[in-house]
């Protein structure tokens, strides 16, 4: 005769859970009722009422062994990032999760689109702007249509525009994020400058060479344009420096699968 216990114990060996394995090293097992990757998963744990939701940033691991099916090692698991990244690939292209790595604080910004129109005092142009996500932002964003996107941040000038359309699965978008005071403050003044000492030291210049009744312009021109060259070229070069510059590629393989991101060494990690 078998024993209860001996029952219970080989009843209790053929039923396999699903297995939710979080961030911080917990697991939850049960059965899963809904998994919907980049936002939650809800899964029902014996014993409890009501179904438990997990949110997709605690998640690191999901496992389905639902129906008694047996573990075989690695290839019933998958891992969050591999799920979502599988699932998004299958979307329609430019529908993608979004990582943002700025060594500065900065938002994804939309441009939801443009209208024009006229006064008496002349055109103008209404552009609707939307902030999506602050930095690392990890969120699914939907470039379908092409429309335009770019970076910005407080003290960070806006990035050049560009497009998802062309993108499935995980995209990184890495930003080397300038500076408003180093590109407009500094820069642009220097360039302002420059660029009126070029044109009165020109003026001078010329009109000093005309004749001998106004040759004591001629030296004072000349190093009003020499001047005027310096402060020109160190602007442009602080314009350029303080731009903001972005990279955006693909982060996932053929596959589907989450390729892993180099370190950055610049900032320490390796």
């Amino acid at each position: 005769m078998v024993s209860t216990a001996a029952v219970l114990t080989i009843a209790t060996s053929a039923w396999a859970f699903d297995e939710v394995s979080l961030q911080d090293g917990g697991i939850v097992k049960g059965e899963i009722l809904l998994l919907t990757p980049g936002e939650k998963v809800v899964i029902q744990v014996p014993g409890e009422d009501e179904p438990r939701t997990i949110a997709w940033s605690e998640v690191s691991d999901v496992q389905r062994d639902g129906g008694g099916k047996k573990s075989s090692g690695g290839d019933d698991t998958a891992h969050a990032d591999d799920v979502e990244s599988q699932a998004t690939a299958e979307a329609e292209a430019g529908v993608v999760r979004v990582h943002i790595e700025s060594d500065k604080p900065v938002e994804l910004i939309e441009v939801t689109g443009a209208a024009r129109g006229t006064t008496a005092y002349g055109s103008f142009v209404v552009i609707g702007l939307k902030s999506l996500c602050a930095s690392p932002c990890d969120k699914v964003v939907d470039g379908s249509d092409g429309h335009k996107f770019f970076i910005s941040g407080d003290g960070v000038p806006s990035s050049s525009g560009f497009a998802l359309q062309g993108y499935t699965g995980n995209v990184q978008v890495d930003v080397d994020a300038g500076s408003s005071a180093l590109r407009y403050g500094g820069g642009y003044t220097l360039m302002a400058l420059g660029g009126a000492g070029v044109v009165g030291g020109a003026t001078m210049l010329s009109l000093g060479l005309i004749g001998d009744s106004n040759s004591d312009l001629t030296p004072i021109g000349g190093a009003l344009l020499g001047g005027g060259a310096l402060l020109l070229g160190g602007g442009i070069a602080m314009w350029i420096l303080g731009d903001t510059n972005i990279e955006v590629s693909q982060r996932t393989d053929e596959h589907g699968r989450l390729q892993p991101r180099e370190p950055n060494w610049l900032l320490g990690e390796f």
